[in-house]
């Protein structure tokens, strides 16, 4: 049974990288005509990380600026789920590192992550609801923190203009919402399609040119986006159907901001109006992992998910996977 009651939304924050960038700067970059990359990637502007920015220092102030709206505590927390797309290192897990920024350094509270790339905070939701129903777990921080540009291949007309640096923090506790439903779907022939392959094992650290060799970000965009479309219109009929809802329920829908494209793409197999879609692609790129919260913490500041909003959480990640929850706000 996926159902699993008694789920809020006690808060939900972003923290935005320090440096802005442009699209005119990757128009220039590539000797393209203005407009070329707002046009081909839906991002007109994006945040790297500044001097002194790391994804747990952008993930410590989401987490901070949550706990202030939820007027908690960190001490209060049950515990912190790591939810990023790539970790900011192998060892220890994201969620030590802001775990002990937070200052909870001897406090027994558990951290750690829960990872399926962009989908990522997906996963540590079911997790989290799951935990609260069963009363293991009260209250619980997911926060995600994904620096993209330190692995993009700036002179890769495909990934550069669209990717962008940032961290988010939702904090959920027992409450008056609802986790309808929640589905998550892998179909790993395209496990091809968006690759980092340095990083873990496979490539130790002392064969360095092959480590080098993969150390940048690659992504087949056109077979990701082949895949979903195939996949995405039976995947959201059946979420829906879990949790007996139509399409014309669904109030918000909180996308994972894969691009331009496939935000238009799933907009119009669900036949929603735009209005309903929330992006904050235009402003931010994709930030990998941090997409979803991040535009969570977007509506909930727009007053767009008052308690009884309908949402329907929905993405594609690297994998390639399909994951989506239908959630009363």
């Amino acid at each position: 049974m996926t159902q699993a009651p008694g789920l809020a939304i006690l808060a939900a924050a972003e923290a935005r990288a320090g440096r802005t960038v442009t699209s005119g700067h990757f128009d220039r970059h590539f000797g393209r005509p203005p407009g070329w990359a707002e046009a081909t990637t839906g991002v007109a502007t994006r945040r790297f990380v500044g001097p002194g920015e790391t994804a747990s220092v952008l993930a410590t102030r989401a987490a901070q600026a949550a706990l202030a709206q939820a007027g908690l505590a960190a001490t209060d927390l049950d515990a912190i789920l790591g939810a990023s797309g790539v970790g900011e290192q192998p060892i220890p897990a994201f969620a030590v590192l802001v775990h002990r920024r937070l200052g909870l350094g001897d406090s027994g509270i558990a951290a750690f992550d829960v990872n399926a790339t962009c989908l990522s905070f997906l996963a540590a939701l079911r997790l989290a609801a799951d935990m609260i129903a069963a009363r293991r777990w009260g209250r619980v921080l997911i926060v995600s923190g994904d620096v993209a540009s330190a692995a993009l291949d700036m002179d890769d007309p495909e990934t550069a203009p669209l990717f962008g640096d940032g961290a988010a923090a939702v904090l959920l506790g027992p409450g008056t919402g609802t986790l309808a439903a929640w589905d998550f779907r892998t179909y790993s022939s395209g496990a091809d399609a968006a690759w980092l392959g340095a990083g873990g094992s496979r490539l130790p650290a002392r064969e360095m040119q092959a480590l080098l060799a993969e150390a940048l970000f690659r992504m087949d965009g056109k077979a990701a986006f082949r895949l979903a479309s195939k996949h995405i219109g039976p995947f959201v009929e059946h979420l829906l159907a879990q949790a007996g809802w139509r399409a014309g329920d669904i109030d918000i829908v909180i996308p994972h901001q894969a691009s331009g494209r496939a935000l238009d793409l799933m907009t119009a197999r669900l036949g929603l109006a735009p209005a309903r879609v929330m992006r904050s692609l235009t402003d931010g790129g994709n930030m990998v992992a941090t997409s979803i919260p991040a535009t969570l913490a977007r509506a909930k500041a727009e007053g767009r998910g008052p308690p009884g909003t309908r949402a329907l959480i929905i993405g594609t990640g690297a994998g390639l996977s399909l994951g989506g929850a239908c959630m009363v706000l």
